[in-house]
């Protein structure tokens, strides 16, 4: 049996806590879609560290691949899902897709549906908060490269 505990839609972008329960006691949960025993240790800390901060939560959504990437891109000028696939050349489109989804979802960039063209053509610019957050990251970025001495 599934019980659906807490689910949020924003901009067609479900996030939902999922249990999967036996008799009385629930076994598994999805939650940012991962699926975690609710009495393991990684859940645990996931809930957490995403209680205590919300840089926990940021930093978990930039650490997926290809999203700051794919950030950057649009700040440069990428405006369609081609011009962005063009640029980041070894994504897949399905990748692609999701951290556009993701950017969307979190307010980072916004998605402009222009209805006078056939097809309709689709365009992404950042938004304010995504502008402030592409310049935090490009000085940590400008940190990372001047003052850490990363093996090689």
């Amino acid at each position: 049996m599934c019980v659906i505990k807490k689910i949020n839609t924003l901009s067609g972008f479900v996030t939902a806590t999922i249990i999967a329960t036996s008799t009385k006691n629930p076994i598994l949960a999805f939650k940012n879609n991962f699926m975690r025993k609710l009495s393991s240790t990684n859940y645990y800390n996931q809930t957490y560290l995403e209680e205590k901060c919300a840089l926990n939560e940021l930093l978990h959504l930039l650490s997926k691949r290809w999203l700051t990437d794919v950030l950057f891109s649009i700040e440069e000028g990428n405006t369609r899902f081609s011009s962005i696939k063009e640029d980041l050349k070894h994504i897949s489109d399905n990748i692609l897709a999701d951290r556009l989804k993701h950017l969307e979802h979190y307010k980072l960039i916004r998605r402009r549906n222009n209805i006078h063209e056939v097809p309709q053509r689709v365009e992404y610019s950042l938004t304010e908060s995504g502008t402030k957050l592409s310049d935090m990251l490009d000085q940590l970025c400008k940190f990372a490269e001047g003052e850490i001495d990363f093996p090689e």
